[in-house]
């Protein structure tokens, strides 16, 4: 196998991977009471944009 189908094989299986995670993800969340679906909307909204920039900026280096 040359490199550049290593790299698409490698590339493949982080997208299925994400793909099973982001699932879960979600599943997760819609067995959420009402209640705490609210309070994990809260903490996302606080959370998330600081995580996200933490993110660009770990894969900026």
């Amino acid at each position: 196998m040359s490199n550049q189908e290593e790299l698409e094989k490698e590339y493949f299986l982080f997208k299925i991977k994400i793909a099973k995670i982001n699932k879960a993800f979600y599943d997760a969340i819609n067995e959420l009471s009402p209640e705490n679906l609210e309070r994990f909307k809260q903490e996302m909204k606080c959370n998330l944009p600081q995580g996200l920039i933490q993110l660009m900026k770990d894969l900026n280096n």
